[in-house]
């Protein structure tokens, strides 16, 4: 049986329609070729990418949305201002395949036709719940997955690979801190998203192995007690 490490961070965000499977859609030419995957949040978008993700939020939905429900005429004074906050994680020093092994696929699919040029046309493009990015280090893949109603990603360390090389860094946010529970908050205009601080434990020993944030600035990395590296570690939010 292989033998892993799993690390596991839950994005827990207010951004997510609670309960519902997070949809992941591929980018096959339509948008920005830094984008790899665009999720759908309830106030903006979150751009998957080679080496960590974007979020883009905003309140010209909320905005939309309240007029509409109002009955507002859609047109809009022109000192009208619209927020929008835009923060990004990466992973430092990594070095991604670019290659996706995409599990969970949807049963519907989506066309999307945008501007006049039609080489950038895309039909039936199908979306997944969880994606599987290839080597983000040498022998550590990473995997996003939206089946349990929120966005999570985890960490899959081969046998022999350091666990240590993995550090990433936040920008553009407001503040990021770690609260007394070890979760770190992630705090833009709009409120804060939050990944869980996580708990580990070997599989076929049981045992729990010590694991926390370890916050520098605005760069991360977590810090683990020896464990029995023969044997499978799963560091989980939940």
């Amino acid at each position: 049986m292989q033998r892993l490490l799993s690390i596991l961070f839950l994005l827990a965000v207010s951004y997510f329609v609670t309960g519902q499977t997070v949809w992941m859609h591929p980018n096959a030419g339509q948008w920005d070729d830094r984008i790899d995957y665009k999720v759908e949040l309830t106030n903006g978008e979150m751009y998957i990418e080679d080496n960590g993700f974007t979020v883009q939020l905003t309140d010209q939905l909320e905005r939309h949305n309240h007029s509409e429900k109002a009955g507002e005429d859609h047109f809009h004074e022109a000192t009208e201002i619209v927020r929008n906050h835009v923060f990004r994680m990466r992973f430092t020093n990594a070095s991604p395949s670019g290659e996706y092994e995409v599990k969970d696929k949807s049963s519907f699919y989506r066309n999307y036709l945008l501007g006049n040029d039609k080489s950038k046309w895309v039909s039936e493009l199908y979306s997944s719940s969880e994606i599987l990015t290839k080597d983000l280090y040498d022998g550590i893949d990473l995997r996003y997955s939206g089946k349990s109603g929120n966005l999570k990603y985890d960490l899959i360390v081969s046998p022999n690979t350091d666990p240590s090389k993995i550090q990433w860094r936040y920008e553009g946010q407001n503040e990021l801190y770690l609260d007394e529970d070890g979760n770190l908050h992630v705090v833009n205009r709009f409120g804060e998203m939050i990944e869980h601080a996580p708990t580990a434990w070997t599989i076929r020993n049981k045992k729990k192995v010590k694991v926390r944030f370890v916050l520098e600035g605005n760069s991360l990395r977590y810090d683990i007690e020896n464990y029995d590296q023969s044997d499978t570690l799963v560091i989980d939010p939940d």
